[in-house]
């Protein structure tokens, strides 16, 4: 799914659109008749200094090398099979007053990354993390980014 924003058109051209993020998914997507509730997931932030200085011009180059870590592991072996990662990078962007035909202005929004993997098992997550979080450090070295990506978990019974 990519995100995009609609730039001020000037009088003499038409409103622009940009594109500002994007996010990747990844899990078993086959329909099963009654699939596991995935009650147990970790986020994982990326803060640091250059979020603010370096994201802004190097987010889609992040979000590739991130989304293509993950899916070189193997479902299966490295991830279990009913975990899903989500990858979710914006560049940001500035405040854009309304364009023609279209009635709200896009408010600002500043770059951001975030990797949130979900699992019906606290195992599984475990597992999943270990492979994901291996994947993250690896894409940021490359990068040579002073960032890191700060993990939280999540733990959301659910019932049927």
């Amino acid at each position: 799914e990519v995100f995009y924003v609609m730039e001020a058109a000037t009088p003499d051209c038409d409103p622009q659109r940009r594109e500002v993020g994007v996010e990747y998914r990844r899990g078993c997507l086959s329909v099963k008749r009654r699939p596991p509730l995935h009650s147990h997931s970790a986020h994982h932030s990326l803060c640091g200094p250059d979020v603010e200085s370096r994201l802004p011009g190097l987010w889609r180059d992040l979000a590739d090398k991130l989304w293509a870590g993950i899916a070189a592991l193997k479902l299966g072996s490295d991830l279990p099979l009913d975990v899903v990662v989500v990858v979710d990078v914006k560049g940001g962007h500035s405040a854009v007053p309304p364009c023609p035909g279209v009635h709200d202005a896009c408010t600002g929004a500043a770059p951001s990354a975030a990797v949130v993997i979900s699992a019906p098992t606290e195992l599984e997550l475990e597992q999943a993390k270990g492979a994901v979080s291996a994947v993250l450090s690896r894409v940021l070295s490359d990068l040579r980014m002073n960032a890191l990506f700060a993990p939280t978990s999540l733990n959301m019974p659910q019932l049927r």
